[in-house]
């Protein structure tokens, strides 16, 4: 069985930008470059004095989910996966919450958990 395709399917939560998977490898494995990059493209240490920093704007959207991000009840106040589910739905970004919901992979395990025993 295929799954329904909509606009609103996606297939990872976020991809990142590739300067900052260039950024993340080095934190993770500072060799990484030295090692498997040849040596003619190696152009020298970057000056991050030098580097412009991006402007990021907040969407009217997004200040809205920060401030529920600020409600949000804490943990021991949800008792089963509905409630987390309820404050996922609202701290969470859209296309996150849609790789979730959808039960990720399988939807296997997802319905058991809904279920009232």
């Amino acid at each position: 069985m295929l799954p329904k395709i909509t606009s609103q399917s996606t297939v990872r939560p976020h991809q990142p930008h590739p300067r900052r998977l260039v950024s993340l490898i080095i934190q993770l494995a500072p060799d990484t470059l030295d090692k498997y990059l040849d040596k003619s493209k190696h152009l020298g240490k970057v000056d991050m004095n030098t580097v412009e920093k991006e402007a990021k704007e907040i969407s009217p959207e997004e200040e809205e989910r920060q401030e529920r991000i600020k409600r949000m009840p804490i943990l021991e106040q949800c008792y089963n996966l509905m409630d987390f589910e309820a404050v996922a739905r609202g701290v969470m970004k859209k296309s996150a919450w849609a790789y979730y919901s959808s039960g990720a992979d399988d939807e296997i395990v997802r319905p058991s958990q809904c279920l009232v025993t």
